[in-house]
């Protein structure tokens, strides 16, 4: 039954020139869109950074875009070592960390989580080295993060 659809279908082919432009036509159209529209998709998914002097104003320009204006909004621990820097906050019901990292003229937010990271997150999602996720981690449980 399969094969005698499939010769039906094959036969439209080869009788006329304008189902081969039809399936050509098709063809660019899912092409295009694997090509062209599915990247930008992806690009337009990733994470937005904030930037700001400081860490802390980098993490209030985050806080500002994510929580409606009503809600107050705290920033707990911000700890830093060298290039790198991680905060926690809070705003009404939600909160969560982010990670900062220096920029030219100050400092960028770049991975974030609506929940609260542990050490190897920093590597595993947010591609710190080991090192840097180990002193940045050891720096923020000595300012009294992670409690």
């Amino acid at each position: 039954m399969f094969d005698r659809c499939l010769r039906k279908a094959l036969s439209v082919f080869e009788s006329k020139p304008s189902a081969w432009a039809v399936f050509g036509l098709c063809l660019a159209l899912v092409l295009h869109t694997l090509i062209f529209v599915l990247p930008v998709t992806a690009q337009d998914s990733r994470e937005i950074t904030f930037s700001g002097r400081t860490p802390r104003a980098a993490v209030q320009a985050l806080l500002d875009d994510q929580r409606p204006p009503e809600v107050e909004a705290e920033i707990g621990t911000l700890s830093q070592t060298g290039d790198y820097g991680i905060a926690d906050y809070w705003y009404g019901e939600g909160g969560g960390m982010t990670l900062l990292r220096r920029v030219t003229g100050g400092w960028e937010t770049f991975c974030g989580t609506g929940g609260a990271y542990r050490a190897n997150d920093l590597v595993d999602l947010c591609g710190l080295t080991i090192a840097d996720a180990q002193t940045l981690w050891q720096q923020y449980v000595a300012d009294g993060g992670g409690q």
